[in-house]
């Protein structure tokens, strides 16, 4: 039944009762239809702050992963890497503002309030419970296509070093062979420039035995430069093997952490069942409860029956005699 009717005459009656205007009369009543917005609460502003953390870390995943997985794309290495450093940042501070909000939750339920109980009822901290768990799952929906996006990279990266060391190895198995020898007194298959460097040579030292010396000494900073080309290129690929590494054990730990978040959720998926299975055990019991003691009352009201059916059959006996 709709009583909206009988409500505004009974506002109307009592602002002619107080002699209020017409303009007075509309703002008691629109105050009265419209309730003042409550100011959010810490809790509501950190989770809305987060929430709009999450919400702008996952468009700015969508809007430059395409360039971020390309080969070839607007990004430069160095700026993929921070691109890697501003994310996981931002996913460490929005997983810090989450750990805070779930401790608050805790604190608030252990503090004791005026009525002796917490400061928030169990429906409250399961509300607050739940508004944390979707945002843990809107931090894990992005950390999982972040990492989806950084396991083909690494992919990438590890094709092009495999690339590029074979490239390198066979330049370096080459290199010998472009060099010029020595061979008795002068250079075998030089070519041009070996003869040129040849007549050079002959030409400083005079035609004298000095060249041959100096070709000696030719010799063996030709082996000693051999010798450290090779310990460079022995280091350098120990230090890519160094640094591929790191990455894969980087991109390891992001990816167990998303595993973390995953195994947390499902902690707390499994406690909550835990707790819909003892209020159902709680509710059973109650009913067998119930049930044994209408069991009880039915057995009773049973041998109250056998017992007057009785005596009305002996009184009935009795008379017949």
């Amino acid at each position: 039944m709709d009583r909206g009717g009988d409500w505004a005459e009974a506002v109307a009656a009592v602002c002619q009762w107080q002699q209020l205007g017409e303009e007075e009369a509309k703002r008691v009543k629109a105050s009265l239809i419209m309730k003042p917005v409550k100011s959010a609460t810490p809790f509501r502003k950190a989770a809305d702050e987060v929430q709009a953390s999450i919400c702008g870390l996952r468009a700015f995943v969508d809007a430059n992963k395409r360039d971020y997985v390309a080969a070839a794309g607007r990004f430069t290495a160095q700026q993929k890497d921070k691109i890697e450093e501003e994310v996981l940042q931002v996913v460490s501070a929005c997983r810090a503002r989450i750990d805070q909000l779930t401790d608050s939750i805790v604190t608030a339920q252990q503090q004791r309030g005026a009525g002796g109980g917490g400061l928030v009822n169990e429906h409250t901290a399961a509300h607050l419970h739940g508004v944390v768990l979707v945002l843990v799952e809107l931090l894990q929906s992005v950390c999982e296509g972040f990492d989806r996006c950084r396991s083909v990279r690494n992919a990438q990266q590890i094709a092009d070093d495999m690339r590029q060391q074979q490239r390198r190895a066979t330049h370096y198995a080459a290199a010998p062979s472009n060099r010029p020898a020595f061979g008795g007194g002068g250079f075998a298959g030089g070519g041009g420039e070996a003869q040129s460097w040849q007549q050079q040579q002959q030409q400083a030292a005079g035609g004298s035995g000095g060249g041959k010396q100096q070709q000696q000494q030719q010799v063996v900073a030709d082996q000693e430069m051999q010798q450290l080309l090779e310990d460079l290129t022995r280091r350098t690929a120990q230090a890519q093997h160094v640094e591929r590494t790191v990455r894969e054990i980087a991109a390891m730990q992001h990816m167990i952490s998303t595993a973390v978040m995953q195994q947390a959720e499902a902690i707390e998926q499994l406690y909550n069942s835990a707790v819909d299975a003892t209020f159902h055990v709680r509710r059973g019991n109650e009913e067998l409860r119930k049930t044994i003691a209408v069991n009880k009352s039915g057995t009773l009201y049973i041998v109250v029956m056998l017992l007057t059916a009785s005596a009305m059959l002996l009184l009935f006996d009795w008379i017949n005699s």
